[in-house]
């Protein structure tokens, strides 16, 4: 049986909506998806977490039920909005999982707000783009609004 949140909702943050669910009670982890996924792809690793930890899910900007604006989308906004998030929660400090682009969120609230951050664990992130293959790099670029278009 899935776990339930104990609270959820839009968090009014850096003039836009982030949409968030809170599990579990303990030390504060916030935890980001990557791109184009959402809170429920992340309940493999959200449910075990919350066993002994208050776990943060937040959607990004654009993503789930966060809706896009007119802001533009950069990693260091999203690091902002991060620690946005850990201020309007009143954590203080907290610990971050985040996969892929959640990652790089993550790593952006670390290094523009390294009092907010205790520990970092990154999944499945980019180091560079060179690095990746061809095939991939080809995939990747076809990542666009044009998706969402029904």
């Amino acid at each position: 049986m899935a776990i339930k949140p104990v609270s959820s909702g839009f968090l009014a943050v850096n003039g836009i909506r982030l949409w968030h669910e809170v599990y579990g009670e303990g030390a504060p982890l916030v935890l980001l998806p990557g791109g184009l996924m959402t809170i429920p792809e992340m309940m493999t690793l959200a449910e075990p977490l919350a066993r002994r930890r208050k776990v943060v899910a937040l959607e990004l900007q654009g993503h789930g039920r966060s809706p896009d604006s007119e802001r533009p989308l950069s990693l260091a906004t999203l690091g902002d909005d991060v620690a946005t998030v850990v201020d309007a929660l009143r954590l203080r400090q907290v610990d971050i999982v985040g996969y892929s682009f959640g990652a790089d969120a993550g790593l952006r609230a670390a290094i523009q707000h390294p009092g907010k951050v205790r520990r970092m664990v990154v999944i499945s992130t980019g180091f560079a783009k060179r690095g990746w293959y061809p095939e991939a790099q080809l995939g990747m670029a076809s990542v666009g609004a044009g998706l969402a278009e029904v």
